[in-house]
């Protein structure tokens, strides 16, 4: 008996259509930012939480929205930055629209947020990957 085996598709779309898909996608993201929460600087909780998540059937996306997520995440302070000062106190600086990198790192608090760093991302998935690959496993299994 001779067994003859054809796809119509390659197999890596085979693959991705298995595990990939907008939905799965788009649970894969919402557990990685979960997961990301605990290394996204905090002050007051707003970076966190003004994301948008969205996927389509390769990936899932995770946009932090505050206008100074790109310097959070970045982790270097950008400038110039002009001190602005009210009866002589200090209240805040202001910039100019177009900032450049000053090569001076952020120091993060970490009174809210304890492992607060750039690159949440990274820092997550070194932590954090096998737990994110467990997550999506029972996910696609159903649990």
């Amino acid at each position: 008996m001779d067994i003859k085996l054809e796809w119509n598709k390659p197999i890596d779309t085979l693959a991705r259509e298995k595990v990939g898909g907008r939905s799965n996608m788009l649970f894969l993201a919402q557990v990685a930012k979960n997961y990301m929460d605990e290394y996204v600087p905090k002050d007051n909780g707003i970076l966190a939480q003004n994301v948008r998540i969205t996927a389509d059937d390769d990936a899932g996306h995770i946009l932090y929205n505050s206008p100074y997520a790109h310097y959070q995440y970045m982790g270097e302070v950008y400038g110039p930055n002009y001190p602005i000062t009210n009866g002589g106190n200090l209240v805040g600086f202001y910039s100019p629209e177009h900032k450049m990198p000053t090569g001076k790192k952020l120091e993060y608090s970490k009174f809210r947020n304890p492992l607060a760093t750039d690159h949440w991302d990274k820092a997550m998935m070194t932590a954090r990957e096998n737990d994110l690959a467990k997550s999506f496993e029972n996910h696609l299994k159903g649990k």
